[in-house]
């Protein structure tokens, strides 16, 4: 019985912690890639061997940065930025964030199509803009 309890802190303290990194990063809550919520780790429940995304985030301090933003660390064409919906790499904790995301840490097959509709524009700055002017803190 003991083992048990202690087994279910430890497995709810990691998964805890596991959503603190997904604070860190645009859409962390919602992104997804064949059933794969943790970008950061091949197992889908945020354990085990580091995606290449998961990797970069480490090296670079466990934050979203801009070099993190613009690197595309699962090689499949698009930036880490592109794939989370803060392709103009502005993106701030407690921020909302525009795009529908992708995994920046499972390979993704984009047409040039999608890659384009992901670029930064000058569209996807005024809403960003917009959605700040309307109350939503820079920081939580």
């Amino acid at each position: 019985m003991k083992s048990s309890f202690v087994a279910a802190c430890m497995s709810a303290a990691s998964v805890l912690a596991y959503d603190i990194y997904r604070l860190r990063i645009p859409n962390g809550l919602t992104t997804t890639t064949d059933g794969v919520s943790a970008v950061g780790h091949v197992n889908k429940y945020g354990r085990g061997r580091a995606t290449p995304f998961g990797r970069d985030f480490e090296r670079l301090g466990g934050k979203w940065t801009q070099e993190l933003c613009e690197k595309d660390s699962d090689g499949d064409g698009a930036t880490n930025g592109q794939e989370l919906g803060d392709p103009c790499c502005t993106w701030k904790v407690g921020r909302p964030v525009l795009k529908d995301p992708t995994s920046p840490g499972h390979k993704n097959s984009f047409t040039q199509a999608q890659l384009a509709a992901l670029k930064c524009t000058d569209d996807t700055i005024a809403s960003r803009e917009k959605k700040q002017r309307h109350g939503v803190p820079d920081e939580l």
